[in-house]
C-alpha cells in the first residue's frame, strides 16, 4: 500500500509524516506550532500515557515555562478536535495525557507483516489497568509481557511482537486480525487495590470476535513477582490448551481439499491422543501427509515420533526395536528443523527412555521443560523416566506437576499411573492404591493402567480388588504379559529390588512371562 498513514481523531484526521490536521472535507486546519508539537508527541504513543515531564523535556527542553503553557496547548488541541468531553485527549491528573484515536489507518505501510503459512498467529494486546491506582499500570504491562514471552516459546505459534500489537490497540478484534494477519488475540484487564490484584484474561478469535475462553484471577499482592509468575503460568497453560483444541475443531470442519499442513497436523494430533491402534494408524497417515506438504514442519515430526511409541503402548508387540528407532529418528528430525522445540526434546526423551538410556532421556526432557515449561506431557515423561532410573522421590513432583498443569487432561490416566508407580517406589502403598484406582476410572484407561492399579492394590493388601483390575487388563489386552509390561515401562536395572518387587507381584496376579495369545 502506498497510502499515507494517519490517525483519525473524531472528525479530524492527523497525518504524522506531514504534521498536518485536516477536517472531514480534507481541508487543512490551522493550529499553533507548539500545540502541533505537543499533538505530534502524543501521536507517537497513541493510547499510552505520556508523562508531563516528558512533554516539557521534549517540547520546551531547557526553557523554563509554567504548567499554563502546556494547559494552553492542550486546550488548543481539544478545540481543533472538537473534544469538549475529553474523550479523545484524556487528562490523567498529576501524571500526563493520553491520545485515544478512533482509527489508525494504513498501518501496513508502517508494519509489513510476513506471517508463515499454516501457523496460527496470536497477539497479546496491552492489558488495561481499570483501577484508580496508576501503580496498576506496571502490573498490567508486566503481566501482558510475561504471557507474550511464554507464548513466544511455543514454536507451533507465530506470536506478533507487542510493539506491533500495541499500534492497533484502539481497533476492534476483526480489524486487528485483518491488519496483522492473526487468528487469535489475548486481551486482559487488571485492577489493583491495597491488598489484592484482579486480572481478567480472554482468548478471542480475531475474525469472528468470539470469546473462546475467559477467566478472572484474584490474588493477594504478596510478592509481586510471584504473583505475575502464578497468573502467567496458569494463563499460558490454558491458552495453549484452548488454541490446540480450537485448531483441532477447525481442522475437522475444513473441506478435505483445503486441508493444509497445519490442519492435517492437528487432525493427526487428535488421533494421536487416542489409545487404540486404529486411531494411531490414522494419526500416522495424517502426519505423514502433513510433512509431504511441509517437510520442515518440526511439530509434525515430534507427533509422528509419538505414533511409534503409542504403537508399543496400544499393542502387545513382542519386538519394539524398529518402532523405537523410528521414534528416535523422527525426534531428531524435529530438532534439526527447530533446535529449541519443547515438543522435539520431549519426543527425544521418550525414545531414549524406551532404549533404556535414562540419563540422556532426562537431559532431553529437562530441555523440553526449559523450552516448553507448561507442557504437562514432558513432566509426565520425566516422572516415568525417574521411576525407572532414579527414585520415586524424584518422580513424584514431576507427576504432580503434570496433574497440576492439566488436571482434566483426556489422558489423565497416564499422569495418575506415573504417580502410582512413584508412590509404590516410596512404599506408600495406601496412597498408591488410591491413585491407581483413580487412573483406572479414567475413560481412556487402557490395559496397562489396570495392571498398574492391580499392582498397587495387591501391594496394599486389597487382593479382591486387585484381581478384578488385572482381569480387566486381560480383557482389554488378551496378550498382556510381563514382556509387554517391560516394553512399555522399561527399567535400567531389571535386577533391582524395586523392579523385582513389581515383577514378582504381577506374577502373583497371574501375568505370564510371554503372551498366551
Amino acid at each position: 500500500m502506498t497510502s499515507e498513514a494517519f490517525l483519525q481523531l473524531g472528525t479530524v484526521r492527523y497525518c504524522p509524516a506531514q504534521k498536518k490536521l485536516t477536517d472531514e472535507n480534507g481541508q487543512e486546519l490551522s493550529i499553533r506550532s507548539q500545540s502541533l508539537e505537543v499533538l505530534s508527541l502524543l501521536a507517537q504513543s497513541p493510547n499510552e500515557v505520556v508523562l508531563k515531564d516528558e512533554i516539557f523535556g521534549t517540547i520546551w527542553k531547557s526553557v523554563n515555562v509554567t504548567d499554563d503553557s502546556l494547559v494552553q496547548c492542550i486546550s488548543d488541541i481539544r478545540r481543533r478536535l472538537k473534544d469538549s468531553d475529553h474523550k479523545i485527549l484524556q487528562t490523567l491528573p498529576k501524571r500526563g495525557y493520553r491520545l485515544i484515536p478512533t482509527l489508525e489507518a494504513s498501518v501496513k505501510t508502517l508494519m509489513p507483516v510476513d506471517i508463515p503459512a499454516d501457523r496460527p498467529a496470536i497477539a497479546v494486546m496491552r492489558f488495561q489497568n481499570i483501577g484508580a491506582d496508576h501503580a496498576g499500570d506496571v502490573i498490567a504491562g508486566g503481566l501482558a509481557t510475561d504471557i507474550h514471552y511464554n507464548l513466544a516459546k511455543m514454536s507451533r505459534l507465530f506470536v506478533i511482537a507487542q510493539a506491533s500489537a500495541s499500534r492497533l490497540q484502539h481497533l476492534v478484534s476483526p480489524e486487528i486480525g485483518q491488519q496483522l494477519g492473526i487468528s487469535y488475540l489475548v486481551l486482559g484487564t487488571t485492577q489493583r487495590s491495597a491488598k489484592q490484584i484482579r486480572a481478567t484474561i480472554s482468548l478471542v478469535e480475531a475474525e469472528s470476535n468470539r470469546v473462546l475462553w475467559t477467566e478472572q484471577y484474584e490474588r493477594s499482592l504478596g510478592s509481586f513477582l510471584q504473583l505475575q509468575d502464578d497468573i502467567t503460568r496458569d494463563v499460558v497453560t490454558e491458552l495453549d490448551h484452548r488454541i490446540e483444541k480450537h485448531e483441532i475443531t477447525k481442522a475437522f470442519s475444513t473441506p478435505p481439499d483445503n486441508l493444509g499442513a497445519w490442519e492435517l497436523y492437528h487432525q493427526g494430533l487428535w488421533h494421536c491422543t487416542q489409545t487404540n491402534i486404529a486411531s494411531n494408524d490414522e494419526a500416522y497417515r495424517l502426519l505423514k501427509k502433513s510433512l509431504v506438504l511441509d517437510p520442515s514442519f518440526a511439530p509434525a515430526y515430534a507427533a509422528l515420533s509419538a505414533t511409534f511409541i503409542h504403537r508399543i503402548f496400544a499393542g502387545a508387540e513382542t519386538s519394539i526395536d524398529n518402532y523405537v528407532n523410528k521414534a528416535l529418528d523422527c525426534a531428531n528430525q524435529c530438532l534439526e528443523h527447530d533446535d529449541r522445540s519443547g515438543w522435539g526434546y520431549w519426543a527425544l526423551g521418550r525414545a531414549l527412555h524406551m532404549k533404556k538410556q535414562s540419563a540422556q532421556a532426562l537431559d532431553a526432557l529437562n530441555l523440553s521443560i526449559k523450552y516448553k515449561p507448561n507442557f504437562s506431557w514432558n513432566h509426565h515423561t520425566k516422572a516415568m523416566v525417574s521411576t525407572s532410573s532414579i527414585s520415586g522421590e524424584e518422580a513424584l513432583p514431576s507427576a504432580n506437576q503434570a496433574l497440576r498443569l492439566s488436571p482434566v487432561d483426556p489422558n489423565r490416566f497416564a499422569f495418575l499411573a506415573a504417580k502410582t508407580i512413584a508412590l509404590i517406589q516410596l512404599e506408600n502403598y495406601e496412597a498408591a492404591a488410591v491413585s491407581g484406582v483413580q487412573a483406572a476410572m479414567e475413560p481412556r484407561a487402557y490395559h496397562l493402567t489396570y495392571a498398574v492399579a492391580a499392582l498397587s492394590l495387591k501391594l496394599n493388601g486389597q487382593v479382591a480388588e486387585a484381581e478384578q483390575h488385572i482381569a480387566e487388563a486381560f480383557r482389554k489386552m488378551p496378550g498382556f504379559c510381563l514382556q509387554n509390561f517391560r516394553n512399555i515401562l522399561p527399567h535400567e536395572d531389571e535386577e533391582s529390588d524395586g523392579r523385582a518387587l513389581i515383577i514378582n507381584t504381577l506374577k502373583k496376579l497371574g501375568v505370564p512371562e510371554v503372551s498366551n495369545g
